[in-house]
């Protein structure tokens, strides 16, 4: 799956080194990967990506570079894309 660069699928997850524009502040898309619906949010420096409550898959795996975290139907995580990788949010689960 690709949405003009912004995801991919590699070895069934998906994975994203999203930057923004210059000329935009945020960008937010819903899109479907593997029959789960994610929202996708992008502001600044922060990836959020939401799991639909009802997802089609009982787990999707993100990637954010290296950074690799499962989701649930419900989940959502925060990415803090900085130029050190090893600064990242967490997965909250409902």
């Amino acid at each position: 799956m690709n949405r003009r660069g912004l995801l991919k699928r590699v070895r069934h997850h998906c994975t994203s080194n999203p930057r923004l524009p210059t000329s935009l502040d945020s960008l937010s898309l819903s899109l479907q990967f593997r029959k789960t619906p994610i929202q996708v949010t992008l502001i600044g420096d922060r990836l959020t990506l939401a799991i639909h409550p009802e997802g089609g898959e009982p787990a999707v795996r993100v990637a954010v570079c290296d950074d690799v975290r499962e989701l649930c139907p419900g989940d959502q995580t925060v990415f803090e894309l900085s130029r050190n990788p090893a600064t990242t949010g967490s997965t909250v689960r409902d």
